[in-house]
């Protein structure tokens, strides 16, 4: 069984879905509840994955064909209403985050007699994706090809009306399902008469390690330091009062850990509003910094860089990020080459030759040199004691903006 583990973790520093579940609770922490409700995420991760993804959907792609099949089948590719291009966008931006993601192509047993009914009736194959999330298990054989996988399929309710996981699975004889856990007594199988498994791997190591590991986890710790910073600086508007007291128990105030301190009468330090020590504020908040600075520096050997927002009242900790050209090209060519290879299942699924034209742009608009070189000019000229007024700043940022 494949350990989903990691790829659940990045998924939710993806998606910010279940976010709350990788909030770490301090061992001696009262209101840990209370800290996970204060907490906001701030989602570097998807920003970097889309700025190495979106651009390539940003302007046309030519899918030419003379076969009427295909040409319906790219405008709702799961029967769904999904296009081509929103599907491959889905598939990219999860392969970016994980290192793989999979493509299942499914179709009819049955089809009318004419091309015409069929294209009436929507009798052509259609196509659905998994990600590395879904994965159950699988296994290659010695040259690295599938003998067999499975992905979780959603829940079912099992003999005793509980729900419980299903798995589909598929092998070179059969597409089949059962209920996690009950094998056995569950399993359903149909013939796979396709005469190979319908599923592509993106990337020929199905379990390689994810290239985004290192910077969902420090996303996530940015969110864990915020959220450690944020309850501090509560705690330091809404103090603890320390009263002298020998016998608490009879004072007439609700007792409790969050709003009053007693200490002995002949103590010498006499009522006072407790706060936090200030240092540890400021030693979360450099941390914050000095994690986000690391995160700059992961997204740009991952071909994306990072454009500061710190110039926005409030925006500290925000930041816009621009995908490098020569990974937008590489991109570019991996989407083409999965492009085709769907393609090519498609027209072993309706037992003809589909000839096709498939181009994904090779010039992209965010030119990230020019931008580059207008960032180096505007910190030059502070370096030689030109400032800039707040509005001032966002007319630059927004004639920068004008040049993506």
């Amino acid at each position: 069984m494949y350990n989903n583990k990691l790829n659940k973790l990045i998924e939710s520093a993806l998606t910010g879905k279940d976010i709350e579940n990788y909030l770490y609770q301090f061992k001696r922490e009262s209101d840990y509840q209370g800290r996970q409700e204060n907490s906001y995420y701030i989602n570097y991760l998807e920003g970097i994955i889309d700025s190495i993804t979106v651009p390539l959907f940003s302007q046309t792609i030519t899918r030419e064909s003379n076969n009427d099949l295909y040409n319906v089948f790219i405008n709702n590719v799961d029967r769904r209403g999904t296009t081509m291009n929103d599907f491959m966008y889905s598939l990219l931006k999860s392969y970016k985050a994980h290192g793989n993601a999979f493509i299942i192509m499914n179709n009819f047993t049955e089809f009318s007699a004419t091309l015409s009914e069929q294209l009436d009736n929507r009798e052509l194959p259609w196509i659905n994706m998994k990600t590395m999330v879904d994965l159950y298990d699988y296994e290659d054989d010695d040259f690295g090809n599938i003998k067999f996988i499975e992905f979780y399929n959603g829940m079912c309710t099992d003999k005793k009306g509980e729900s419980k996981p299903e798995i589909i699975g598929y092998n070179e004889s059969y597409v089949y399902t059962y209920i996690l856990g009950d094998k056995e007594d569950t399993l359903e199988a149909e013939a796979n008469t396709f005469g190979f498994i319908p599923v592509i791997s993106l990337n020929p190591e199905i379990t390689p390690f994810p290239t985004v590991k290192d910077l969902a986890k420090t996303n996530i710790a940015i969110y864990n330091t915020l959220s450690e910073q944020r309850d501090l600086e509560r705690s330091s508007a809404f103090c603890l009062l320390e009263i002298p007291n020998d016998q608490p128990q009879d004072a007439n105030v609700e007792l409790g850990p969050n709003n009053i301190i007693w200490v002995p009468t002949n103590s010498s330090r006499g009522s006072a509003y407790v706060n936090p020590d200030a240092s540890v504020l400021k030693t979360l908040r450099e941390g914050a910094e000095s994690m986000v600075a690391l995160l700059q520096q992961q997204a740009e050997k991952l071909g994306s860089i990072a454009i500061n927002k710190a110039s926005q009242s409030g925006a500290a900790y925000e930041m816009e990020f621009l995908g490098k050209n020569y990974v937008l090209n590489q991109l570019s060519d991996f989407a083409e080459s999965v492009e085709y290879k769907i393609t090519e299942m498609f027209g072993l699924m309706i037992t003809a030759t589909v000839d096709v034209d498939i181009i994904y742009p090779d010039e992209f608009v965010n030119n990230l040199s020019a931008i580059t070189g207008k960032l180096d000019i505007i910190k030059k000229s502070q370096e030689i004691g030109i400032t800039y007024t707040e509005d001032e700043l966002l007319v630059i940022k927004e004639e920068l903006l004008k040049s993506l």
